[in-house]
């Protein structure tokens, strides 16, 4: 048995941050890998057919989890469902290494692996990060604030060294050996933690859906809508964040947060969470004016660069899957974590292709995302006052 709470919970961080690099290692040069000639080390798949397999796999990652979340909640439980999607996405990665030598078309069962692995994991983790870190409801909210920065962490990490590796060696298969062992790694520490752990999965607040559960649950889930959107809109508008009109939302934002913070106080509710949520402004703020000078980073990852679309991706989204956690029933915690992530992956997909219908301009676009982030973060702020404390 793990006596130490504290390292379970970071060794479930770090599992979850390899599969995270893992995937996004492999996924950053599927496409190329499918359309690049065979000479070259690729498969020779015409850019027609590669791109729709891509959409097909795209899909699958987006709808698959929905549709295996509840047998896992019902039959796997969350440790075991992790253990077989490792063991699914490392037959992936290693399907995709035989597909340059043996046939292209192991690239298709490649791809069907992980989607398989990919909805066996992300929901069972996503619950388990919840388990190992329900100490106390501070310590539950900050379980999923360091599990969405490590893993987002890992991703960014992923993609950046995918592009200096295919950049400087022009080969596909090492992405393939390198994510083959990291999920092997992934496995076994899964493994290790299902054998030294004994989870509790009594949760005396889902055992009964009540009215304020449902809409407790509602309220979650149209938050990860708005979030997406918003995030979605940002990335579009605040690539590089050096204009006046940039500078003026985030002093406003400021601003109306310390407000918030003043009108809180009035009526003795705790400061905590207003507290974490102006920090967390103020170190991506930090972010926005430092980073970009890195400079190798900047072209791959733009979006990153939103104080905004950091905090709603930072902060404000772990907090929404911590109150989805407490308040999903027993046995629908990985179907309610998945609704979760599919509807602020879904979001970001509609806005991509609506958003090019309206005429908005510039300016527009940065009024419009101003209100709709302060909607968000004000209303968030009532809620999550209303739920947590």
């Amino acid at each position: 048995m793990i006596k130490n709470k504290y390292f379970s919970f970071f060794l479930l961080l770090l599992a979850e941050s390899i599969e995270r690099f893992s995937y996004f290692f492999v996924s950053f040069v599927l496409l190329f890998y499918m359309m690049t000639n065979i000479e070259n080390g690729g498969l020779q798949f015409s850019q027609e057919s590669a791109m729709n397999i891509g959409g097909y796999f795209s899909f699958g990652i987006l709808v698959f989890p929905l549709i295996m979340a509840p047998m896992i909640d019902k039959y796997l439980g969350y440790f075991k469902a992790a253990i077989y999607g490792g063991i699914a996405l490392s037959v992936g990665y290693l399907f995709a290494f035989l597909s340059g030598y043996l046939s292209a078309y192991f690239i298709v069962a490649a791809l069907i692996m992980i989607v398989v692995g990919s909805a066996f994991v992300k929901p069972s983790i996503s619950v388990l990060i919840g388990k190992l870190s329900n100490f106390s409801p501070l310590s539950h909210d900050l379980g999923y604030i360091l599990y969405v920065i490590s893993v987002s962490v890992a991703s960014m990490g992923s993609a950046y060294f995918s592009a200096k590796l295919i950049n400087k060696y022009y080969t596909y298969m090492p992405f393939f050996v390198i994510s083959f062992f990291f999920m092997l790694l992934f496995t076994f520490i899964i493994y290790y933690l299902n054998k030294n752990i004994k989870l509790n999965d009594h949760n005396e607040r889902s055992e009964k859906i009540t009215k304020k559960t449902s809409y407790t649950l509602a309220g979650a889930m149209l938050f990860c809508l708005f979030i997406g959107v918003s995030t979605t809109i940002s990335s579009k508008i605040f690539s590089f964040p050096n204009t006046l009109s940039f500078w003026l939302t985030s002093l406003f934002a400021i601003l109306f947060l310390l407000s918030v913070s003043l009108n809180f106080l009035k009526i003795n509710i705790k400061m905590l969470y207003v507290i974490l949520m102006s920090s967390f402004f103020i170190i991506f703020l930090l972010v926005n004016l430092f980073i970009r000078n890195l400079g190798d980073i900047s072209p791959i990852l733009p979006g990153i660069f939103s104080s905004f679309d950091m905090l709603q991706n930072f902060f404000i989204f772990p907090i929404v899957l911590s109150i989805i956690a407490k308040y999903s029933p027993t046995g629908a915690q990985a179907t309610m974590q998945s609704l979760a992530f599919f509807l602020f992956s879904l979001s970001t997909i509609l806005v991509k292709n609506i958003l090019p219908v309206f005429s908005f301009t510039g300016s527009n676009l940065i009024l419009f995302l101003a209100l709709l982030i302060l909607f968000i973060t004000a209303i968030f702020v009532r809620f999550a006052y209303k739920v947590i404390c």
